[in-house]
């Protein structure tokens, strides 16, 4: 289901290759939906497989304060480890 569908704002994570905010409106409500990425460490012995595709992880976290939702993209370095920015 979507936001749209559901007639209320959404929230969906972990989604490897995707974050994202779209908003919809009705004669209603102003909703909207937010596609967060993972947070997956993308060197990791369980996520070789991905090494030859060309869409790359998004490692993100959300928040939503006062009905405004924003992603974050986490930094990371060169051994591709989180350096604590957001």
């Amino acid at each position: 289901a979507s936001a749209k569908e559901l007639g209320m704002s959404l929230c969906v994570g972990h989604q490897h290759t995707f974050a994202s905010i779209s908003h919809y409106s009705s004669p209603m409500a102003l909703n909207f939906a937010m596609c967060v990425g993972s947070s997956i460490e993308p060197r990791h012995e369980a996520f070789k497989y991905g090494k030859n595709y060309i869409k790359r992880p998004i490692i993100s976290c959300a928040s939503i304060v006062d009905s405004i939702p924003q992603i974050h993209p986490m930094f990371l370095d060169k051994d591709g480890k989180w350096t604590g920015q957001v």
